[in-house]
């Protein structure tokens, strides 16, 4: 998971130049269309609509060229498939070989209010490998697997 956190976090990095360009084009875009709206002179009219068209074509390139989507929830979707696959198998290995009658799991659905103080100062990189730890995927897939052996889970706080 770790693999992938990074993964993201390099991608949406570099991607996030050409978000901000995209970002202030349509600014700049809406800004005109508002400005077009009112009566002007047909000389600047046709002066707005080429801006106009200019700004609409540079967006379409950047979206085209950098911030297309396919590829990247392709990836992910495959990584997070992989992912379940790997918890599976382990999870259902462990409930065989172990055969417990009660499985008591903690309660990890961690929150920003849930914290203690000290948390709050962990550098950016733990935090984001905090929030993109996927233990609701995990908590899922325990209960789903130990109903369907017959096991009971209980879950506990933490502390």
């Amino acid at each position: 998971m770790n693999a992938e956190a990074e993964r993201i976090n390099r991608r949406n990095t570099n991607r996030n130049e050409y978000i901000q360009a995209a970002k202030e084009l349509r600014h700049e875009l809406s800004a005109l269309q508002a400005k077009l709206a009112i009566k002007h002179s047909a000389k600047t009219e046709r002066r707005l609509r080429n801006r106009i068209g200019s700004l609409e074509r540079r967006i379409s390139r950047l979206e085209e060229r950098h911030l297309g989507s396919k590829l990247y929830h392709r990836q992910h979707a495959r990584k997070q498939c992989n992912m379940e696959r790997i918890m599976n198998m382990s999870i259902r290995k462990m409930l065989l070989t172990e055969k417990p009658d009660v499985l008591v799991k903690e309660d990890l659905s961690f929150t920003k209010e849930k914290l203690p103080k000290a948390a709050n100062r962990y550098e950016a990189k733990v935090r984001r490998k905090l929030s993109s730890w996927s233990k609701g995927t995990l908590d899922d897939r325990i209960e789903y697997l130990c109903d369907c052996l017959g096991i009971r889970t209980v879950d506990v706080n933490p502390a």
